[in-house]
């Protein structure tokens, strides 16, 4: 089957025509036919995933992750797709730090979301939404700095030779929290700006992860 980059074109929130191409790539060349992917931040991508079940007859379990019911993917028969609908937790300066610190993440120091900036939040999730080991981790939500405590959150779950794609990279300091928890080896980056992000290829960058520190 032909993969059409076009099913997927979004507004601009989600990942890019590249984006797409690059994960297409590293998916259809790599050699398990079973793939597991835990993604934060549901939609369109989501139905990429699922769709390269059938185009490239893999079987590809997603595990996905979002807070508003509105974007998120919604296809209620697709079998190989859980879609979590959780809602956003928060900590401060000093307790997101100090999850960096001890290379940890720690559910007491967060706390529901009451406020209206977009700092230092992430998913609530809950005992058993993740399990075994995944292949690839997309990480493109939540908004905010925050969504780097997914690197935290699922350092059980990933492994060596784990992809992670890296969504809208150069917002926050995205790439030097994933290598304070993580030796990686750099496979792609594409810096083009906010302008006519599906075209032009958005912000992004993917590693391969080589050890877990």
């Amino acid at each position: 089957m032909v993969i059409n980059y076009d099913n997927y074109k979004n507004d601009g929130w989600g990942l890019s025509k590249l984006g797409f191409k690059k994960l297409y790539s590293h998916i259809s060349n790599n050699p398990k036919e079973t793939l597991q992917i835990l993604e934060f931040g549901s939609g369109v991508s989501t139905k990429f995933f699922s769709d390269l079940s059938n185009i490239l007859n893999k079987c590809i379990f997603i595990t996905s992750f979002d807070n508003s019911a509105e974007f998120m993917y919604n296809d209620k028969t697709d079998k190989n797709v859980v879609v979590n609908l959780r809602d956003l937790n928060e900590t401060d300066d000093k307790g997101f730090n100090e999850m960096f610190k001890n290379k940890s993440y720690d559910g007491k120091l967060m706390k529901h979301k009451t406020s209206e900036h977009l700092r230092n939040q992430f998913y609530d999730l809950k005992p058993n939404d993740l399990y075994g080991t995944y292949d690839y981790m997309l990480l493109d939500g939540p908004h905010g700095n925050g969504r780097s405590l997914a690197f935290l959150y699922a350092k059980q779950y990933l492994a060596e030779n784990s992809i992670v794609f890296i969504d809208d990279h150069t917002h926050y300091d995205f790439v030097e929290r994933f290598l304070s928890l993580y030796e990686g080896k750099e496979l792609f980056t594409n810096v083009s700006g906010n302008e006519n992000k599906w075209s032009n290829g958005g912000d992004f960058t993917i590693y391969k992860i080589t050890k877990i520190l």
